[in-house]
């Protein structure tokens, strides 16, 4: 083999395998992203959850007392 063929062989095997590392990379970030973006959906969704939950009685009735509490001064 010529010294030529031998280093373009070389180099193109060089480029393969850099060109595969970036696509791992790309890969691998992609798929933080996509966690990334369903942790913050789910998120959302149990805080949306937890907006439209009504308050309960005992808070309600401690509200109550508070209100009267201010009023009376």
């Amino acid at each position: 083999m010529e010294p030529n063929a031998l280093r373009d062989v070389w180099f193109h095997g060089i480029i393969d395998i850099v060109k595969r590392d970036s696509v791992k990379r790309m890969d691998e970030n992609e798929e933080k992203v996509a966690v990334s973006r369903q942790i913050d959906e789910n998120l959302k969704r149990v805080y949306q959850e937890k907006v439209e939950e009504e308050l309960p009685d005992r808070f309600k009735n401690l509200l109550e007392q508070l209100k009267q509490q201010s009023a009376a001064k």
